[in-house]
């Protein structure tokens, strides 16, 4: 049993959004939804949270937005692919909001049904998808998002029979004619292909060295292995690939943010690869108020470990930070205003909401 319908997993750029999806969920179609805005307790452990929050979630929506994915973003797309394994109930619906492409989907994400908001979450037709798909249910035209019956499209009793045939026959010698395109080139582009390709991958770090301790995976083939000389090895019968012949690469290692390659494979058996990691970026926002719990706008903030990085806090006294490096629990902070003594805070790496107070001179 579940005990929610969906759980919501976003960006944190994209959460204003994001919330009135999850209300439309709740107040107009009675769905169940676990956002975490309005589900997690302060002071709580919130990574718990999360995680049981997923477990028990039926559906899980992964929103895609301008930004793409986030840090914890990403963790709660593959715990959520991992279920899905696991536990074969479990839907993973892509999400696509106003400002997002395509391509940035990974190819386990984009190889599934996503339902596209671009145009906006009054999308009526997209957003009676989506519902459908969180009841996992076929979505009828229009059915889902309907008020009344007489908005329903209605039938043409005068139909002509013979433009029905002719839609049908042109329809008919259309897909005939995609199909002998296809059985003619797929012989085309799979007869250069070996039958197994041995491919091989070194993870790098930022600095383009070599790593210990990496975790990868491949989209076809069968496990990695690694090799005496620091390279990874996966052989690939070219039965198991995709029509398009691109394999998918992931990488990740604790120290490091993980990385994707999409590799086109073609008539060389033995194709090579480097895979570099990424330095650690992690988000950091809060507000800063005066001892009076008032906004202060313009306010410098700054990461005291690295002092080019520095923001000014907006007319609500709203900032925000990205920190890169070694990935910590929590970093101090500089502000700094004219009418107010300069003040060193602590936030916590990867959350909203972190206040820092300024007091007068």
């Amino acid at each position: 049993m579940f005990d929610y319908d969906a759980f919501l997993s976003h960006a944190s750029q994209d959460e204003a959004l994001v919330e009135i999806v999850a209300r439309k969920l709740s107040n107009e179609h009675r769905l169940g939804v676990f956002f975490a805005l309005w589900k997690l307790v302060p002071g709580a452990p919130w990574q718990e949270a999360l995680e049981q929050g997923l477990r028990s979630s039926r559906t899980c929506l992964i929103f895609l937005g301008p930004d793409g994915f986030g840090p914890w973003h990403s963790t709660e797309m593959r715990t959520a692919m991992g279920q899905r394994v696991a536990e074969e109930p479990k839907r993973v619906i892509p999400v696509l909001l106003p400002g997002a492409r395509e391509d940035a989907l990974p190819d386990f994400l984009a190889q599934r049904t996503w339902v596209d908001l671009r145009n906006g979450v009054e999308d009526e037709t997209a957003f009676g998808r989506l519902v459908a798909g969180i009841r996992g249910v076929a979505p009828q035209t229009n059915v889902a998002v309907l008020k009344s019956r007489d908005r329903l499209p209605k039938r043409n009793p005068r139909r002509s029979p013979r433009k029905s045939r002719f839609s049908s026959a042109y329809f008919g010698i259309t897909i005939g004619i995609l199909l002998t395109a296809l059985a003619w080139w797929f012989p085309q582009a799979t007869s250069q292909s070996p039958e197994i390709y041995d491919l091989r991958f070194q993870i790098l770090d930022p600095e383009a060295r070599p790593v210990n301790g990496a975790t990868v995976s491949v989209s076809s083939g069968n496990k990695p292995h690694l090799l005496p000389d620091g390279w990874w090895q996966v052989k690939i019968p070219r039965t198991k690939l995709r029509l398009d012949q691109k394999v998918t690469l992931w990488a990740e290692h604790p120290k490091w943010t993980g990385t994707r390659e999409v590799l086109q494979l073609g008539a060389d058996p033995n194709p090579q690869l480097e895979v570099r990691l990424e330095v650690p970026k992690e988000r950091i926002s809060g507000v800063v108020i005066d001892a009076a719990n008032r906004a202060v706008s313009g306010a410098r903030v700054s990461l005291r470990n690295q002092p080019g990085s520095a923001t000014v806090t907006d007319q609500d006294g709203h900032f925000e930070l990205w920190i890169t490096g070694a990935r910590t629990e929590t970093t101090r902070l500089h502000v700094e205003h004219p009418d107010y003594q300069s003040q060193d805070g602590s936030c916590y790496v990867g959350r909203d909401g972190c206040p820092l107070v300024l007091e007068t001179e």
